[in-house]
């Protein structure tokens, strides 16, 4: 029997983790995120143009130095 690998946070380094313990031949991952959605920093919002035109705006909520 395998033991399932546990990975902390959806964000960039989590997803990335999953991803090599999948090409190292682990097949029992869980990873735990605790927002609705994946992604953690590389996530980005969309505001509506006020105008109505259709063109909104996004805008990233990346890492800022």
């Amino acid at each position: 029997m395998q033991n399932m690998q546990i990975i902390a946070g959806g964000g960039l380094a989590g997803l990335f983790s999953a991803k090599v313990l999948l090409e190292r031949g682990y097949s029992n991952i869980l990873v735990i995120e605790k927002s609705p959605k994946i992604g953690g920093l590389l996530q980005h919002i969309e505001i509506e143009n006020p105008l109505g035109d259709g063109q909104n705006f996004f805008f990233d909520q990346g890492t800022h130095f």
